[in-house]
């Protein structure tokens, strides 16, 4: 047995091939796994250490507590339910691949093969630093936290963001969201037994979202002229395209931006819909996570082929600047805008915006008795049969449906 020391005790039990263990005052013999002395006193140093922190947290926990008039947790509370939440949140929500992760929420759901990638993680930090670390529930132990605090939270954020008003949805939606990425905190917490419930778990606001509109078939025929000599209300063919393959393909926004040459087949009419554009300009897979072929018919052909180069480069942007980067979110709104105001269509009276063209594709598809399951195939649009619904659309018969009625439509 190793001589006393003054925080700890080292005994090096060579039954366990020469293996050092340690003990605190009070507690029990603890396993270091090494032979190395130095070793072994660093670790009991860093468990005194860390032992005399959470003392500290736990007085500063039952102060607040009294305090606030709330009984405190027992003295085998863990330590993550004695620090503040702003505290113990610090690293959530936190992107730094390659790294690992520091923050358990990603690592668990990467674990769990989610589809979260930097965008989400970077809008959820935004959250919890912008709302709640400012605000004086951040102040508050995780252990001590009640259901009403967090309601209280709420309505500061009611207050804060002027969203008193019932019909004030995209406010509200705001809200839920704030709420949702500090529910995410208090999950985590509950998973690893730290705290014993989620005081915000479903405490978002009910609203009714706004509904988008869709436009008429004679809007349609006139955003998008069957000539390939006639540009409508667009100033150049570009943008009469991209917009034009949006709305007869069901692309996004985002697979517009990203799509190149090489995934176009011209002879079978055909775009593999393979990427999409994450934020920043970085390319990753669809929404869907997986690729989708999308078949156009002549009108879309015809555009295609006239605003493609003789001879593209391997991986060349079909939506592009002259420089050839990446169109930008910006453009994309206001080449939009322009049209529509040419065309005395209002858009901000009918809550129309430029993911319009994909729900008025799908309502007169299904207008012109287009299945269902080809309509989720068509928009990308996944359900419990997703693998049925892609081998639907990937059928000649359903996605030749698909492009002539869409030929019929656009006259």
């Amino acid at each position: 047995m190793a001589k006393n020391t003054q925080a700890f005790r080292l005994w090096c039990r060579s039954d366990r091939g020469g293996r050092y263990y340690y003990k605190l005052p009070g507690g029990k013999w603890t396993a270091t796994n090494c032979t190395d002395r130095a070793v072994a006193e660093q670790a009991a140093r860093d468990a005194v250490r860390n032992g005399e922190q959470r003392n500290t947290n736990i007085a500063n926990a039952r102060l607040l507590a009294a305090q606030l008039g709330r009984p405190f947790m027992q003295e085998d509370t863990p330590r993550g339910a004695t620090l503040p939440l702003r505290e113990y949140a610090a690293d959530f929500y936190r992107w730094d691949f390659p790294n690992p992760p520091a923050c358990p929420r990603i690592a668990r759901r990467l674990q769990d093969r989610k589809r979260i990638g930097p965008e989400w993680a970077r809008e959820q930090r935004k959250r919890l630093t912008e709302y709640v670390f400012k605000d004086s529930i951040a102040d508050l132990p995780m252990g001590t936290i009640r259901r009403g605090d967090v309601q209280d939270f709420r309505s500061r954020l009611l207050v804060k963001l002027g969203a008193t008003d019932p019909d004030s949805p995209r406010r509200k939606r705001h809200i839920n969201l704030i709420l949702g990425a500090l529910s995410g905190v208090f999950a985590e917490a509950v998973d690893r037994e730290e705290i014993g419930r989620n005081p915000a778990a479903k405490l978002s606001m009910g609203y009714e979202p706004t509904i988008r509109g869709t436009f008429t078939e004679a809007e349609i025929r006139a955003l998008f002229p069957a000539r390939i000599d006639r540009l409508g209300p667009w100033r150049t063919l570009m943008e009469k395209t991209i917009y034009l393959v949006g709305f007869t393909c069901g692309l996004r926004r985002s697979e517009l931006r990203a799509l190149t040459w090489a995934a176009v087949d011209l002879g079978r009419q055909e775009i593999t819909v393979q990427a999409a554009v994450k934020g920043k300009n970085r390319i990753g897979k669809p929404k869907s996570g997986r690729s989708r072929p999308a078949r156009f018919g002549n009108v879309t052909a015809r555009h295609l082929k006239t605003l493609r180069p003789a001879d593209p480069d391997a991986g060349a942007l079909v939506f592009a600047y002259a420089s050839g980067a990446m169109v930008g979110g910006t453009w994309w709104q206001y080449a939009w805008r322009r049209a529509l105001e040419k065309l005395a269509i209002d858009w901000r009276g009918r809550h129309l915006t430029a993911h319009s063209f994909r729900h008025t594709a799908a309502s007169e598809l299904r207008a012109r008795g287009i299945d269902d399951s080809l309509l989720m195939g068509f928009g990308g649009w996944q359900s419990k049969a997703v693998a049925d619904i892609y081998a639907g659309h990937g059928t000649e018969t359903g996605a030749r449906a698909i492009a002539d009625a869409m030929d019929r439509l656009l006259g």
